[in-house]
């Protein structure tokens, strides 16, 4: 599954793998960085292991949750795993 998040010349992009991996790339005109690291599922929210803190992805704590009908949403959650309307949602994608 990929999820991502553009905003401006700034793209984020969270790509989650098979083997309980992850990555997550962000991506400017100046500058690419990449973050890998462990993700655990439990029905629909994703636990990763780091991030680093950047202005898209702020939580360790994901809820992936179907919106519309071909398509499903990238919440972050805050410490009460509730869904934090002021950090940013990405668009996943589950090919």
């Amino acid at each position: 599954m990929t999820a991502q998040r553009s905003e401006g010349m700034t793209t984020s992009i969270i790509t989650f793998y098979d083997d309980s991996c992850y990555m997550i790339e962000e991506k400017t005109f100046i500058d690419n960085h990449k973050t890998k690291g462990n993700y655990t599922i439990n029905d629909s929210i994703i636990s990763l292991s780091t991030i680093k803190n950047n202005r898209f992805l702020q939580s360790k704590l994901l809820l992936l949750k179907k919106e519309m009908p071909d398509g499903f949403i990238l919440y972050q959650l805050n410490e009460n795993k509730k869904i934090d309307t002021m950090l940013l949602k990405f668009y996943a994608d589950m090919k």
